[in-house]
């Protein structure tokens, strides 16, 4: 849990200085499905797909939050 308070954080202040940062916008998202919170990692999510659509690490970080919620029917894309 302290790891990933940290992870949380440092994240959020690299954000801070440059939001167009997509590996910190994946990872938070990351962090935030580990915390078994998909709904959480949805907006960091978004942001990540919609700065780099092909990336395989954010569409995989996707497919992630998609099972998370069980929702394969009709995924909630995030770009």
């Amino acid at each position: 849990r302290e790891q990933l308070d940290l992870a949380q954080q440092t994240l959020t202040d690299a954000l801070a200085g440059n939001p167009n940062l997509v590996p910190a916008h994946n990872n938070l998202g990351r962090v935030f499905l580990n915390r078994g919170d998909p709904a959480g990692a949805l907006p960091n999510l978004r942001s990540a797909g919609s700065l780099a659509p092909n990336s395989p690490a954010i569409i995989g970080s996707l497919g992630e939050r998609i099972v998370g919620v069980g929702s394969l029917d009709k995924p909630d894309l995030p770009w």
